[in-house]
């Protein structure tokens, strides 16, 4: 953390990265971002990416196998080897600089996960699961 504040003070970025803490508004900050960076080695349930493409916004990450599973088609060239951090600048550099792709990435994402995280087919998982779980009652 210490080495991005240095970096982005080296490089006079005070007034284009802000670096906000502990955010309560998720939704309000999702409404203000353009594109979800996401630099983990490893994720188990990658709900910041999933409520990042629910809101519309192209992923730049590390391409771990439950980020590939969250992503659109699209947006899997934007997913970068988790030993190769500095790959991600020449992704977000070409998010930054063409609005049509991130808005099109964007939307890719949000049609996916609004599939992927709708809650009527995640009932219907449950109750299958519950179903096929169920032990048949003596008598």
């Amino acid at each position: 953390y210490r080495m991005l504040l240095q970096y982005v003070k080296r490089h006079k970025l005070d007034k284009k990265v802000q670096f906000l803490g502990l955010v309560e508004d998720i939704t309000g900050l999702l409404q203000a971002t353009d594109i979800c960076v996401f630099g983990a080695k490893s994720e188990g349930s990658p709900n910041g990416i999933i409520e990042a493409t629910l809101a519309g916004l192209p992923v730049v990450a590390t391409d771990l196998t439950e980020i590939r599973h969250v992503v659109s088609e699209e947006n899997v060239p934007f997913l970068f080897p988790k030993d190769e951090p500095e790959a991600a600048l020449d992704r977000i550099q070409q998010l930054v600089t063409d609005a049509d792709l991130r808005k099109r990435m964007g939307s890719a994402n949000k049609k996916r996960n609004l599939v992927l995280f709708n809650q009527e087919r995640n009932f219907g998982k449950i109750v299958e699961l519950v179903e096929r779980g169920r032990i048949p009652e003596e008598g």
